[in-house]
């Protein structure tokens, strides 16, 4: 197989070629001047010495090489269509971006802060930059990769939880040592008024049994431990600003208790770092802990009347970040979740009845507000950790769901950490069947959105996961880490459509990278490979709505400018498994919103209104 015919391969300019162009503006693309900064072939000196000539002749090779390198971007059409609005929006902030870097990013004096540093380092340098409130009012078109078990803010469920009759914490050994607090398994569930299996025991002794549920009130109300949350932040300014803080300090001893408990429970759900955990040295020290914290959201979100007001607050926080839609998955490897009454047989039929009623209605609520939102769909998932059997009986459930429910029910995908998990190759036989079956027997597709390359591995069986992705015909790629080491997979994305769900944050703080400015997702861009950003977990990490991965990318790339961001909205709308007719409607209110949003970013950072 000649690998070279399947790639646009870009021969290297001769000198010739370079010296007989004429040359375009200084690094120009397409006419128009890109993104980096080419302050320094503007203003080289004027050359009196013999050797001009050949400097000239070099400066004018090099635009044209940036150039050509340039028009391979993903952004490379839109650049070079920009209206004069969208010049000065670009110009706008740009320069903001510049003035913000010296002053909050790359201070000398600071040798620990950076572009696109460490993501709990920088909380409140990010939501203190003008950059930042400038990405919060942009339009974001599509969330295409989030898990809806994360989404919601850990406090919405820990406070559903003290007003909820029913609920019951237990844990795996006595919580009797701040270490059982780091080390054992605490769960919680809704029991009816009736059960038996409710105890008096106090978690907190030494004779506590172990797994024995113990009513939730109890438990917050005993708390003998301190507030959770200590660790400040790079500047020493607080907690990180999602975190549950300590109350007052004359605060009575029983809300002492109470928000110290408030805040341990958080700590079970999210990855900050807290002043008695470890540090995570790796993405397997990272994926230990992210692992528990869905065990702990699963109990207090899986009670029919939480799951329904959950649902509906994942679509208000994104919506007011500027998400008009949602392609959430949501993990249907548990059977049950908790009826009202207590009783643990909520179907998976409910949970997408309840979904589907929960987006109805919020969407009338929000249109009451003033916000527009499109709508929520479900990725229906499962964990690569179950057999052939299993995954056969999970896509006939999906099947079933997508018949009763087709505009909800959008693909199928199987989730979890991928390198410990069973890879994409062992569910061949299943997975292939399923497609067979689809196209004999006239249904609706569910198309594949799968979870692929999430690792750091080169040429393993968990990097391979990307061929086999590929192969299924799978609509999008979840993360696509390892994309970068694949040329040829690049381009088979980049020919077939397949657009890469990248999550920056989530990335980083599972430890494949060590912060957003040395993440592949360049590479991918760069190389025109279509991709959209996505928060994957916020709950887990805070990064809530889209703003933080859209500024954390803009902040720490010098080539990305905001009609770069641009690109990336529109992708997200493009690659949606909306139907055409929504797509086209979805680009045409994209494209008012986004030259309103230029419009505003004119009026309220021009020149004449400049607030840097």
């Amino acid at each position: 197989m000649n690998v070279r015919s399947h790639i646009a391969v870009v021969e290297p300019i001769s000198d010739e070629a370079l010296n007989a162009a004429v040359p375009p503006p200084a690094g120009a693309v397409n006419g128009q001047v890109p993104s980096h900064d080419t302050s320094a072939v503007a203003s080289a000196p004027e050359c009196k010495d013999p050797d001009s000539a050949i400097l000239e002749s070099y400066l004018s090779r090099r635009s044209a090489l940036i150039a050509q390198e340039q028009s391979l971007r993903y952004d490379a059409a839109k650049t070079a269509t920009l209206d004069q609005a969208e010049k000065d929006a670009n110009q706008i902030v740009a320069r903001i971006r510049k003035e913000e870097s010296g002053r909050i990013w790359d201070v000398p004096e600071r040798l620990s802060t950076f572009s696109g540093m460490p993501f709990y380092q920088s909380m409140s340098r990010i939501r203190s930059a003008t950059l930042f409130k400038i990405i919060q009012k942009m339009p974001k078109g599509a969330l295409l990769h989030c898990h809806m078990d994360g989404t919601v803010d850990a406090r919405f469920l820990i406070n559903r939880a003290a007003e909820t009759p029913g609920m019951h914490v237990r844990a795996s050994e006595p919580l009797d040592s701040p270490r059982s607090l780091r080390h054992a398994t605490v769960e919680f569930t809704v029991l009816p008024a009736d059960s038996l299996d409710s105890t008096t025991d106090n978690i907190y002794e030494p004779l506590y049994t172990p797994l024995a549920w113990v009513p939730y009130s109890d438990a917050r109300a005993k708390f003998p431990y301190p507030h959770t949350w200590t660790v400040k932040d790079e500047d020493g300014e607080g907690l990180l600003d999602h975190l549950i803080p300590p109350p007052a300090q004359d605060a009575s001893a029983e809300t002492k208790r109470s928000v110290a408990f408030d805040s341990f429970v958080q700590s079970l759900m999210t990855m900050a770092p807290t002043s008695q955990a470890e540090v995570h040295r790796n993405s397997k020290e990272a994926w230990a802990k992210f692992i528990t914290t869905f065990g702990a959201v699963a109990g207090l979100l899986g009670y029919e009347p939480t799951l329904k007001e959950y649902v509906k607050e994942m679509c208000r926080i994104n919506a007011r970040d500027g998400v008009k839609y949602i392609e959430s998955r949501v993990n249907f490897f548990q059977e049950f979740m908790v009826h009202a009454n207590g009783q643990p047989d909520l179907s998976h039929r409910e949970w997408v009845r309840l979904y589907d009623e929960a987006v109805t209605e919020v969407r009338e609520e929000l249109k009451g507000q003033g916000i527009e939102f499109w709508d929520a769909r479900i990725i229906y998932s499962t964990v690569r950790i179950i057999d052939n059997p299993q995954l056969r009986l999970a896509l006939e459930d999906c099947r079933a769901l997508k018949k009763e429910f087709p505009h909800r029910i959008i693909g199928f995908d199987l989730v979890g950490h991928e390198d410990p998990g069973i890879p994409l190759k062992t569910y061949l036989p299943e997975l292939l069947r399923f497609k067979r079956e689809q196209s004999e027997l006239g249904l609706d597709e569910i198309p594949y959105i799968l979870h692929a390359g999430e690792t750091l591995a080169d040429g393993d069986h968990v990097d391979e996961n990307l061929y086999d992705a590929l192969l299924l015909g799978t609509k999008r790629i979840g993360h696509g880490y390892s994309l970068a080491h694949h040329p040829l997979l690049m381009q088979m994305c980049k020919d077939a459509g397949v657009l890469i769900e990248v999550c920056p944050i989530s990335n980083e703080v599972l430890g494949y990278t060590p912060s957003v400015a040395a993440h592949p997702c360049t590479v991918l861009l760069n190389h025109g490979v279509p991709v959209s950003l996505s928060s994957d977990d916020p709950c887990q990490f805070g990064n809530f709505g889209l703003s933080y991965d859209y500024f954390e990318l803009i902040n720490s790339s010098q080539s990305t400018q905001l009609s770069s961001l641009y690109v990336l909205v529109q992708q997200s709308i493009a690659f949606s498994q909306m139907d055409e007719s929504e797509k086209q409607e979805a680009l045409a209110k994209f494209e008012k919103d986004w030259a309103a949003f230029v419009q505003w970013i004119i009026a309220e950072f021009g020149e004449d209104n400049a607030q840097n």
